[in-house]
């Protein structure tokens, strides 16, 4: 509509259009700018929602780490057995927690070895922490914590998880204590995957761990992909140069560049052309040769 205004003047000046009300502008435009922002912070979460949160099963052999996933998976999908090491592979699943996509992945036992084929698989479940949106640590709350457990909490510390304290059937070795300096601020879980105690809150600091449990998946723009972001963010620089042209009291001809470089830009997503748009707008507004 801004840019309507500014287009009619430049291009009508003999229509008598009323002058450009700039005070108006200037609280429209913070209004867009805080708009422009809040879709570049929820870019994130729009992926989350396409393409699936993906989530990464990690613990030393023989914590859990398959039964875990066959207890989101309501099936066997992983060999469980008591021989650490038999998962050597990545098993990938998609699944839904409370209506939320999950990519669910479950990776080798991390330990320190010197079978080839396992370290090959230890290698990539390093890769695949290092780009998960959550990691769910396994500890055998029957043991005590071992070095490997250890050597796994370091490995995600700073990084959003969830430490889930298994095997709580079985009299319980693990001193919570000696998780104090590792644990961070990660919440921490005790649960039975042989009788699935605790698995329902397990799936419900999930959902409030991923951050997505506050976000309302309606009508609202929920943009995903890193084109949109490029777009949006060079929308919102090209809003804030005409909001500092207004300041300066810039021209209006100076103005109608900024607004139609931002407008191109949502383009970009929308498909729109700036100027369909714009003429429409003008001839809608404006009673031009009447």
């Amino acid at each position: 509509k801004i840019l309507v205004s500014i287009e009619a003047v430049l291009d009508f000046p003999e229509e008598g259009i009323p002058e450009p009300k700039r005070d108006e502008w200037l609280i429209q435009v913070g209004s867009l700018e805080d708009k422009f922002v809040t879709l570049i912070q929820n870019i994130d979460e729009g992926r989350k929602l396409r393409e699936g949160i993906m989530i990464v099963i990690a613990g030393r052999p023989n914590v859990g780490k398959s039964s875990l996933l066959n207890t989101f998976l309501q099936e066997e999908r992983a060999i469980v057995t008591e021989i650490p090491g038999t998962t050597r592979d990545i098993i990938e699943a998609q699944i839904q927690i409370q209506g939320i996509p999950i990519r669910l992945i479950d990776t080798a036992g991390i330990r320190t070895t010197d079978n080839l084929i396992e370290k090959i698989g230890i290698e990539k479940a390093e890769q695949y922490l290092a780009d998960a949106d959550l990691i769910l640590v396994l500890l055998d709350g029957s043991e005590n914590l071992s070095e490997d457990d250890r050597f796994i909490l370091e490995k995600v510390s700073g990084r959003p998880a969830i430490i889930i304290i298994n095997k709580t059937d079985l009299p319980q070795k693990l001193n919570l204590k000696d998780l104090d300096p590792i644990q961070n601020d990660n919440p921490l879980i005790k649960m039975s995957l042989q009788t699935q105690r605790g698995f329902t809150e397990l799936e419900n600091i999930i959902i409030e761990k991923v951050g997505l449990g506050k976000i309302a998946v309606d009508d609202r723009p929920l943009l995903s992909r890193v084109r949109h972001k490029q777009a949006i963010e060079q929308g919102l620089a090209s809003l804030q140069s005409f909001h500092t042209g207004l300041e300066n009291r810039l021209s209006e001809d100076l103005l109608a560049v900024d607004l139609r470089s931002c407008l191109e830009a949502l383009g970009e997503i929308t498909g729109k052309k700036v100027s369909d748009e714009v003429l429409h707008g003008i001839f809608a507004q404006f009673c031009i040769g009447k």
